[in-house]
């Protein structure tokens, strides 16, 4: 699970990599950027997330035992947003 090309949508990925380990729709504001969320920031308006109107789904893969893999896509169309990789035990 290195390519992220293959897996540009929520439907995609799932596909070609299995349920996630964890999966959850939400609004993103102000008070979700914390040190694990803060990236999203490089790729959104931070008025919008003020106002409140993106709608995120976050998804969770193992890619490898010890590994974790967390991508972020559009809820609306399930589009590909952003993602991170981190280690199992890392905390934020």
């Amino acid at each position: 699970m290195t390519d992220l090309s293959d897996t540009p949508t929520l439907a995609q990925a799932k596909e070609a990599h299995g349920q996630p380990l964890s999966e959850r729709s939400f609004t993103l504001t102000g008070r979700d950027l914390t040190e694990f969320r803060i990236e999203l920031l490089n790729h959104l308006d931070r008025t919008e997330i003020d106002a409140g109107k993106v709608q995120l789904t976050e998804a969770t893969w193992q890619p490898s035992p010890g590994k974790r893999r967390t991508i972020w896509f559009h809820a609306g169309d399930g589009s590909y947003l952003h993602h991170l990789d981190w280690d199992e035990g890392d905390e934020f």
